[in-house]
């Protein structure tokens, strides 16, 4: 009995000491650990064989712990693990995850049921698709957005920004919040899959800016010019002055605001005579919409100024929310109606048409020419900003 005794308190000390063992490895990421703990009985286990022997040492391997530690790191790295691919490949990816078709109408306003605020219907996946597409793209190229899981708010606030910019329809600027909306959903059923429970998205800013363009009349309902008759005088009380220098590109340069919000050494391409007007200009090279690549014509001042800042900065870069607040802010101060920063981009187009036909272009050959200078081809396209 009082060997029995011995060896059952010598039994409960190794316990302790490989169950504190055990709690100070679980705070690691070690792959593997054993812990070998001497047993003189059977069944202090469960569902583990021990051979023993009367008495004797038996050295168990507790691979309980290893398998625990093990699924916990695979568990980790899955979650470090980013959305790789194009942004194409990404959207496809999320369409996986909330494309069902021929789902019914009640399964999805089902809260209870998986195929929840699923898609049914292949063409309205098309569309959301298209549009998640050019948001990626966008958001790749402005806030070097590569993981659509890293997507905010802010960054979707700051695409319907850029979107009303160009004075949408309103259907248009609708199918856009629709399709923003249902990538929320596509995110977090993704996330769901993926890590077995969704991530925290909420894109609700949309509709707040849907209804503000809707509100403010910034959306297309009928003909609405959106020249600045007093554009430099606007242009002089904007607050940042790197604003300034942007605002100068697209009203002397016909540029889109994409391409003034992000210049690097390699865009400057020096001076060079305009054919049009005979004066020396500055020539920065940008790609806008499309991927749509072009020279930008800038006084020369404006030029010196852009190149400062990338020998000081090691590139120019404005932010495009803030730009396009300071614009709003200006155009308040003046008391004048607000048509962004496109209103420069209008403003060019009219002042660019008549430098041609005072350089003895016919009305035509003006049009066309402006048009590529706008990175548009058709000739025609330039006429609805002579209206």
């Amino acid at each position: 009995m009082l060997h029995f005794t011995k060896n059952l308190l010598n039994f409960l000390i190794f316990l302790f000491f490989n169950l504190v063992v055990i709690s100070v490895a679980s705070s690691s990421k070690q792959a593997s650990i054993y812990t070998v703990i001497d047993l003189r009985f059977i069944g202090l286990f469960e569902n583990q064989t021990i051979p023993v022997s009367d008495f004797g040492v038996t050295k168990f391997i507790l691979t309980q712990h290893q398998t625990y530690v093990r699924d916990r790191n695979k568990r980790i790295q899955q979650l470090e693990k980013k959305m790789r691919g194009s942004v194409d490949w990404q959207s496809a990816e999320l369409v996986k995850a909330i494309f069902v078709e021929g789902a019914k109408k009640e399964e999805r306003i089902d809260p209870c049921h998986p195929n929840h605020k699923c898609v049914a219907s292949f063409k309205t996946m098309e569309t959301y698709r298209s549009v998640w597409n050019n948001a990626g793209h966008w958001m790749k190229e402005f806030y070097s957005i590569k993981d659509f899981e890293q997507i905010t708010a802010e960054h979707i606030e700051a695409y319907m920004l850029y979107k009303i910019e160009y004075y949408p329809s309103k259907l248009y600027l609708q199918k856009i919040s629709a399709s923003l909306g249902k990538l929320e959903i596509a995110l977090k059923c993704y996330t769901l899959k993926k890590y077995g429970e969704p991530r925290d998205f909420d894109f609700g800013v949309r509709q707040i800016q849907l209804n503000l363009a809707r509100n403010l009349n910034h959306v297309y309902d009928g003909y609405h010019t959106r020249v600045y008759k007093e554009p430099e005088k606007l242009i002089a009380i904007l607050v940042n002055p790197k604003h300034i220098l942007s605002a100068k590109m697209q009203l002397h340069g016909l540029a889109r605001a994409e391409g003034c919000t992000l210049i690097r050494h390699q865009q400057m391409h020096g001076y060079r005579m305009d054919s049009i007007t005979q004066k020396e200009v500055g020539v920065i090279q940008t790609r806008e919409k499309g991927g749509k690549i072009g020279d930008v014509f800038v006084d020369i001042d404006t030029y010196r100024q852009i190149e400062e800042i990338i020998k000081r900065e090691g590139r120019f870069r404005i932010n495009y929310k803030s730009y396009a607040e300071d614009i709003r802010n200006a155009c308040a101060t003046l008391q004048i109606e607000c048509h962004g920063s496109h209103g420069f981009r209008w403003t060019a187009a009219q002042r660019r048409v008549r430098e041609y036909q005072k350089a003895g272009y016919l009305y035509e050959e003006a049009l066309q020419g402006v048009s590529w200078e706008m990175k548009h081809f058709r000739s025609s396209i330039t006429e609805h900003y002579l209206r």
